[in-house]
């Protein structure tokens, strides 16, 4: 995403500053200071009779893919087209993230001393659900086979070995660093904790989605929770009742960057994309630009 726009004297280099505003938006981060202080939470049930359909249509092209695949492909091309949604707060200021990074959670093996690891994917904003499952098979086997590819991993190790007031000041340099946007672009990187939106699929582990904290420390707006599958039922037209599948879905989200309408209308755009997965197969018309950004700024005339 980093074509679209050039790097000005404020902006930082996971993000552009946010000037184009309403005084509303801008005072906000002042008035609720934390993430903890602003986040919403935010239910969806998907029936998945047409995502499992769509998996079944596609295994020839598509082998691995799964319905993780295609919420985290969903993912990609709401924010591709709801830029709003990868905004974040720094240090009372909005800025707009300059990529897609999508963190996710695995367990190596279904016991209680399998490790559990983060996987951080890079996406662009054009990608399909092909390329986002290439991407999302491709992490996943680098840590089957070798973990040491893990960046993520590797400096969480070195920080583990160092004494714990060590750890603390740390920590706390690094949470300085990031206000004024001076952390490494190799820390930020490799932090799950700067991410577009952190996804778990605890499904896998046999429980419904749980509404889980935002982190302080960092930039990430957007954690969801995928639950494991479940019956339904309803009536349908001719008033007769239907099993439906469904899985749930929760949001945890930072109100400050942006308003309600426009978050209720990202989730309806959500829903139907899960609800008609054929869509994500093709790449979409165009990218929308974060309004916020300033114009003059633009590498791309559009």
């Amino acid at each position: 995403m980093k074509k679209y726009f050039k790097k000005g004297l404020f902006d930082r280099s996971d993000g552009w500053k946010i000037t184009n505003i309403d005084p509303m938006m801008k005072l906000t981060p002042y008035f609720m200071r934390t993430r903890l202080d602003s986040q919403n939470l935010y239910e969806q049930t998907v029936n998945i009779d047409k995502m499992q359909e769509f998996i079944k249509n596609n295994k020839d092209t598509l082998p691995n893919l799964s319905i993780l695949h295609i919420v985290t492909a969903t993912m990609v091309r709401v924010i591709s087209q709801r830029p709003m949604l990868n905004r974040f707060v720094v240090w009372n200021k909005l800025f707009a993230r300059n990529s897609i990074k999508i963190a996710l959670v695995f367990k190596q093996s279904l016991t209680d001393e399998g490790k559990e690891g983060i996987l951080i994917a890079e996406f662009e904003p054009e990608d399909t659900i092909a390329e986002v499952s290439r991407k999302m098979d491709q992490l996943i086997q680098e840590n089957k086979v070798d973990n040491e590819k893990n960046e993520t991993d590797k400096i969480m190790n070195i920080i583990n070995y160092l004494p714990d007031t060590l750890i603390r000041i740390l920590i706390w340099i690094f949470y300085q660093m990031d206000k004024v946007g001076l952390l490494p672009a190799s820390l930020l990187k490799a932090s799950p904790f700067h991410c577009s939106a952190f996804i778990t699929h605890v499904g896998t582990i046999g429980i419904p989605p749980v509404y889980h904290h935002l982190y302080e420390f960092g930039t990430t707006t957007i954690f969801l929770a995928i639950g494991k599958k479940e019956f339904e039922f309803s009536m349908d037209e001719n008033e007769k009742i239907q099993k439906d599948k469904i899985i749930g879905l929760k949001f945890t989200l930072d109100e400050r960057v942006c308003d309600g309408y426009y978050y209720a209308k990202s989730m309806r755009e959500f829903a139907r994309l899960l609800h008609n997965p054929e869509l994500l197969l093709t790449p979409p018309d165009e990218v929308i630009l974060d309004p916020g950004v300033s114009k003059k700024k633009l590498k791309i005339k559009k």
